[in-house]
């Protein structure tokens, strides 16, 4: 059943775009393309969909850490507390997995 999915971190696809995108091409069995890289609906550019950058198109990788300056310190301490561990330990598993998965072994 893993061959049925694909997770991708967003902070992967936003700091390297190129490689995720060559990576889902292997994984799904197409050749990579450059226009994979340039966000769009039906070949038509799409701009974020955002209310602190309107109109940008492409990848905005400032939303990465945008949080800091939105949420409270107590929200934060609040969040890294109840799931920070359970995230670092997602987050290393989906990249192990996917590191697997391109090697060929998984």
């Amino acid at each position: 059943m893993p061959d049925r999915y694909i997770v991708v971190l967003f902070e992967d696809l936003l700091r390297e775009p190129q490689r995720v995108m060559c990576d889902l091409a292997e994984r799904v069995g197409i050749d990579f393309h450059p226009c994979m890289l340039e966000p769009a609906i039906n070949n038509i550019p799409k701009k974020s969909n955002s209310t602190h950058s309107p109109g940008k198109f492409g990848f905005d990788t400032k939303v990465l850490e945008r949080w800091k300056t939105i949420l409270p310190e107590t929200e934060v301490a609040s969040i890294k507390e109840l799931v920070g561990k359970d995230y670092s330990n997602l987050v290393n598993a989906v990249r192990a997995s996917n590191s697997t998965s391109r090697t060929g072994i998984g």
